[in-house]
């Protein structure tokens, strides 16, 4: 028994004397109070960094430098929502010819007064008011007409600053005398009244039209609307009365075959004469 004791004893001995002469892998040296672990490197060429892994984040080379500062240099893509000059034109343009065409141009009108704009020829004329037992009725140059009484029922149905008036003489023989001049109104199918001038135009009034030159040898007379007008000349011993800054009423012409389609009617003289609007100022 003893002896098989004494030979375990020997195997043990030698196995614990075999794993101390191995070489560890790793040593581990004590200090006081830190416990470091070193491991042994593997191969001779590779070497142990002790460098920041952040700051090694943070470092640049210099090509990837020079690579950045490319990139940032070149122009950066800026999305515009905004339109071109001719396409914000075109669409301006669009809307403008959809606002004539949806609205009604006797609903337009300026100042804020009631006037209309020029969509109105220099012949036509408007209602500024009308009175109450309807007598009378004021245009939208401040002249006033005293309406003839069989015509009064007529103005019930006509509308102040809408509906627009021409001018025209009074072709019936038994009222001319003393209502010498016919107000029609063009949107009423031609329903027209017999009047005659209680006073003229307001001096120098917005609306209203002076002569500015006139030229008496041609038979050409200037406005102060720049318009100018050729007289007929069977009706020179009237026009030749006239002077600069007579007051002027522009109507029509309603006489059978007129080879002047206008009247111009002189407030001071209380006459016309008929009269061709020229094109082109002369």
């Amino acid at each position: 028994m003893n002896q098989l004791l004494n030979a375990l004893s020997i195997i043990t001995l030698v196995f614990v004397s075999t794993l101390l002469a191995e070489e560890p892998s790793e040593k581990v040296y004590a200090l006081p109070g830190i416990r470091q672990t070193l491991e042994q490197p593997k191969h001779q060429d590779e070497s142990i960094s002790t460098n920041d892994p952040i700051e090694e984040d943070s470092q640049t080379t210099d090509e990837e430098l020079t690579f950045e500062e490319e990139a940032f240099d070149e122009p950066a893509i800026v999305l515009d929502d905004s339109i071109s000059d001719e396409a914000a034109e075109e669409l301006d343009t669009s809307n403008k010819n959809k606002d004539v065409s949806t609205s009604d141009p006797q609903d337009e009108i300026i100042n804020g007064l009631g006037y209309y704009d020029t969509y109105f020829p220099d012949y036509h004329h408007w209602i500024s008011s009308i009175s109450v037992i309807q007598d009378e009725l004021l245009l939208e140059d401040d002249s006033r007409w005293v309406v003839n009484p069989s015509d009064r029922y007529k103005l019930s149905n006509w509308l102040s600053n809408k509906d627009p008036i021409e001018i025209a003489q009074n072709d019936s023989y038994f009222s001319r005398s003393q209502y010498p001049y016919r107000l029609i109104n063009r949107a009423l199918s031609g329903s027209y009244v017999n009047v005659g001038m209680m006073h003229g135009p307001l001096r120098y009034g917005q609306n209203t039209n002076v002569i500015s030159d006139i030229d008496y040898f041609n038979g050409i007379v200037y406005l102060s609307n720049d318009t100018s007008w050729n007289l007929s000349p069977a009706y020179k011993d009237y026009y030749y009365k006239w002077q600069v800054n007579d007051t002027i009423i522009i109507g029509v012409n309603n006489a059978w075959w007129p080879s002047y389609e206008f009247i111009l009617i002189n407030i001071e003289e209380y006459k016309h004469v008929p009269a061709n609007k020229f094109l082109i100022r002369q």
